[in-house]
C-alpha cells in the first residue's frame, strides 16, 4: 500500500521526515521514522497506555540489531547524538513499507532482513517479527533492546531510574524499583528463539531533532538491559521478540499476526466502500476509537502521538469513523460514554492523562453530542438508543438556556453567550488568549440553533412537546441575522456582550452552512461559501483566518509560545475541508460538476498520506506554500472529516 526505496531511505534528514504508527486500541502505540530513528520523545516500539486511553509511558524506545560477518559487525540501527549520527544503519534499508504492517528491509552483504512491527489489539503489546532471506551462510544477530520508564511528555536521566532485569526463557523481565516500589514488572522480553545475555549498562545523550525544533526537552538516556544472541541459519527463517506489560506466549505469534490482519480487513470492507482513497481512509480511522479503563466504554483519541480523548474531537470525528465505516456498536459506546460523563450540560472538553477526572471548559461539546446522535439517527433509525440519551439531551438545552459552568447562558436575543477559550480556537500561552472569542461566537450559535431544530424533530417521537424547542429556535434564526457583515459578504466571527463585531474572516462560518439545520437563507449561505473558497480554501484545508489580515501567520514553528500564537491565526486545517465540501456541494444542489470539483480537492490529501505519518493525515498544516505539515502525525478529525465528507458529498452514500 505504501512503499518507500533507497532514495527515501538512504538520507537521514529525508528518511525522518516520513513517521509511522500502529496502535492497540487502548491508546498505546508503537511509532518511529521510516529508517527506525527516533526525533520525538513520543517515538518508541512500546508506548504502553497504562490507564487505557492515556497515563502513556515510553516501555520500549527501541531494538538496535547487530549482525557480524567475517571481521565485519554491521549496525543496522540509527540514533541522533550531539554533532553525529550513530551509526548510520540507514544505509543498509532497501525498502520500508506498509502492507499492512510498517516493514523495513535491510540488505547486508546478501543477507536480507525484514523488520516487521505489529500491535496486539486491546493488549500493551508489540511484536517485531524478523525474516531472514537468502543468508549464504550461518551467522548470528545480536539484538540491543532500549529501555525506559517515563510519560511521553518527558525525557529520561540515567539517575531517574534504578533498572534491574530476571532471565526469562528465552528472554528478560525488567523491573524498575524506583517508579515501582516492590519492582513490580516493567516489561517482559521475550524471543522465540535464542538466549537473552545480560550486560546492563545505559547510552546516553540520545537527541530527538523533533523535540528541539518545538522548543521541548530532546537529549535523554536509554537503559540496555543486555541483548538477544540469535543464530542465523542458511535458508528462511523468522525471528520473533514481544515486548509487553505482560508475560506472553511466543508460540501463539504467528496466529496472532493473522488475527491482527484479520481484523484490519473487516473494517476496511465492512461499508462495501471500493474507492481506494476511502478504503485508505477507513483504515486510518481504526487508530483512534480505543478503550477507557478495563471496562467495555469506548472514546474517541482526538490524536496521535500527544493528545488523549477531547469531547469536541471525538463528537465531531464520530459520523466518519463510526457511522461511515458501519461501526455502529462502537457509534452507540462512545456516545454513552461522553452522555455519561456529562455534567450540568457540559460534556467534557478532555479527560485528564492520568485516567482520573475530566474538563467542562467547552461551549460547542454539548451542541455536537446533540448533532452526532441526529447523525447516528439518521444511519441507523435506533430509535431506542436515542430514546435512552433523550434526558441527556434535554438537559443540554436546559442548561444552555438557563446558564452553566463559564457563563455559558442563553442570552435575552435568543443567541448563546460564553467566556472566552471555549471553542475550538482555544489556544493559550503565557497567560494569553490568542483567539479568546468571548461573546456569541458564529459557529455556536449555529450549532445551537441545529440543536433546537434537533429536539424539535425528534421530541414527538420520543413523547415530549416539540412546541418550546421550535420558539427558541425561530427566537435564534431572527437574532442570528446580527452576525451578517454587508461589507464582506460573510458572518461577523464573534459579536461580544457588548455588541461589538470581530469582522475576522475565519472558517468558523462555514459550519453554519455545513449543519443539517442551517440558520442561514439560502442566498447568504452561497456568498459564504464563495468567501471561504477565495480566501481561506487551500489544497489541504482551511486557513484559521485570512491572509490579508494583520494578524495572520503562516507558519507554525518554534516554541510552545510562537506555537500557540500561529495555532488559529493562519494555520491550516483539514479537518475543515469536510465541513467545506459539505457546504460547497449543497449551496451547488449536489450537482454531478459540484461533486466533480469537490472530489478533486481530495487529491492532494491522497498524496500526503505517503507523507509526515504514512497512511494518515496531519494535525495541521502551515498557512504558506508549500504548507508543510504540522502538529500530531495522525489526527481523528482530520481523518473523519475527510472521510465523512467523501463518502457523503462526494459518492452521496449514507
Amino acid at each position: 500500500m505504501y512503499r518507500f526505496g533507497p532514495d527515501a531511505c538512504s538520507n537521514f534528514k529525508v528518511g525522518t521526515r516520513r513517521e509511522w504508527i500502529v496502535t492497540n486500541g487502548l491508546g498505546g502505540y508503537a511509532s518511529s521514522t521510516i529508517i527506525g530513528a527516533n526525533t520525538r520523545t513520543y517515538h518508541g516500539l512500546l508506548v504502553a497506555a497504562l490507564a487505557p486511553p492515556v497515563s502513556r509511558m515510553v516501555i520500549l524506545s527501541s531494538l538496535d540489531e547487530e549482525i557480524e560477518l567475517g571481521d565485519t559487525t554491521h549496525k543496522l540501527a540509527s540514533h541522533r547524538y550531539q554533532g553525529a549520527v550513530y551509526p548510520e544503519g540507514f544505509g543498509y534499508i532497501r525498502e520500508f513499507r506498509m502492507q499492512p504492517f510498517p516493514t523495513t528491509t535491510f540488505a547486508v552483504a546478501g543477507l536480507l532482513i525484514a523488520k516487521e512491527v505489529f500491535m496486539l489489539h486491546g493488549h500493551n503489546t508489540t511484536v517485531i517479527n524478523y525474516r531472514f532471506s537468502n543468508p549464504g551462510r550461518s551467522t548470528n544477530i545480536r539484538i540491543f533492546p532500549l529501555v525506559n520508564a517515563r510519560n511521553i511528555h518527558s525525557t529520561t536521566k540515567s539517575s531517574d531510574f534504578n533498572f534491574t532485569g530476571d532471565l526469562l526463557d528465552p528472554g528478560v523481565v525488567v523491573r524498575e524499583s524506583s517508579a515501582y516500589p516492590g519492582t513490580l514488572p516493567l516489561l517482559y522480553l521475550q524471543c522465540s528463539t535464542g538466549r537473552f545475555v545480560e550486560d546492563g549498562r545505559w547510552y546516553f545523550n540520545f537527541e530527538y531533532d523533533m523535540e528541539r525544533c518545538r522548543g521541548q526537552l530532546y537529549v535523554e538516556d536509554n537503559y540496555n538491559p543486555g541483548f538477544f544472541l540469535v543464530p542465523v541459519r542458511t535458508g528462511d527463517s523468522w525471528l520473533s521478540i514481544t515486548a509487553s506489560t505482560r508475560l506472553q506466549d511466543v508460540s501463539e505469534i504467528q496466529d496472532l499476526r493473522k488475527d491482527q490482519i484479520e481484523r484490519l480487513r473487516e473494517i476496511r470492507d465492512r461499508p462495501g466502500l471500493k474507492d481506494e482513497f476511502v478504503q485508505k481512509l477507513i483504515c486510518a480511522s481504526e487508530s483512534f476509537v480505543v478503550h477507557r479503563s478495563s471496562t467495555d466504554a469506548l472514546s474517541v483519541i482526538a490524536g496521535y502521538h500527544w493528545f488523549s480523548d477531547w469531547g469536541r474531537d471525538a463528537l465531531i470525528s464520530l459520523p466518519g469513523l463510526t457511522l461511515v465505516t458501519r461501526r455502529f456498536d462502537e457509534a452507540r459506546q462512545i456516545l454513552m460514554t461522553f452522555g455519561h460523563h456529562t455534567r450540568n450540560g457540559l460534556v467534557p472538553n478532555r479527560f485528564h492523562d492520568t485516567g482520573e477526572g475530566a474538563d467542562y471548559n467547552t461551549v460547542d461539546a454539548s451542541l455536537w453530542f446533540i448533532n452526532a446522535v441526529y447523525q447516528y439517527l439518521t444511519y441507523t433509525g435506533d430509535g431506542e438508543f436515542v430514546a435512552g440519551l433523550w434526558g441527556t439531551m434535554c438537559d443540554i438545552i436546559a442548561s444552555y438556556r438557563s446558564g452553566t459552568s463559564f457563563d455559558i447562558h442563553m442570552d435575552n436575543d435568543g443567541l448563546i453567550l460564553s467566556q472566552g477559550q471555549l471553542t475550538w480556537m482555544d489556544a493559550m500561552a503565557g497567560g494569553r488568549m490568542f483567539t479568546p472569542r468571548a461573546g456569541k461566537a458564529c459557529e455556536i450559535n449555529a450549532l445551537w440553533y441545529n440543536a433546537l431544530k434537533i429536539m424539535e424533530e425528534l421530541a414527538p417521537g420520543i413523547g415530549d412537546d416539540p412546541r418550546e424547542y421550535s420558539r427558541m429556535a425561530r427566537r435564534t434564526r431572527m437574532s442570528y441575522a446580527k452576525f451578517w457583515n454587508e461589507t464582506t459578504g460573510c458572518l461577523y466571527d464573534v459579536i461580544d456582550e457588548a455588541g461589538r463585531e470581530d469582522a475576522a474572516v475565519r472558517p468558523n462560518q462555514i459550519i453554519a452552512v455545513s449543519l443539517p439545520f442551517s440558520v442561514l437563507p439560502p442566498d447568504r449561505e452561497l456568498k459564504i461559501v464563495s468567501v471561504v473558497e477565495d480566501e481561506l480554501l487551500t489544497p489541504l484545508g482551511l486557513r484559521t483566518l485570512t491572509g490579508s489580515d494583520p494578524a495572520y501567520k503562516g507558519h507554525y514553528m518554534g516554541d510552545r509560545y510562537s506555537r500557540d500564537s500561529a495555532y488559529h491565526q493562519g494555520t491550516v486545517w483539514p479537518w475543515l475541508m469536510g465541513p467545506f465540501v459539505t457546504a460547497y456541494c449543497k449551496v451547488n444542489g449536489h450537482s454531478i460538476e459540484a461533486r466533480t470539483r469537490a472530489k478533486a480537492l481530495f487529491e492532494p490529501f491522497a498524496a500526503h498520506l505517503h507523507d509526515a505519518g504514512i497512511g494518515t493525515i496531519s494535525e495541521m498544516f502551515d498557512g504558506d506554500h508549500p504548507h508543510e505539515p504540522r502538529g500530531c502525525i495522525s489526527q481523528a478529525w482530520s481523518v473523519a472529516e475527510l472521510l465523512r465528507s467523501y463518502v457523503e458529498d462526494v459518492l452521496e452514500q449514507r
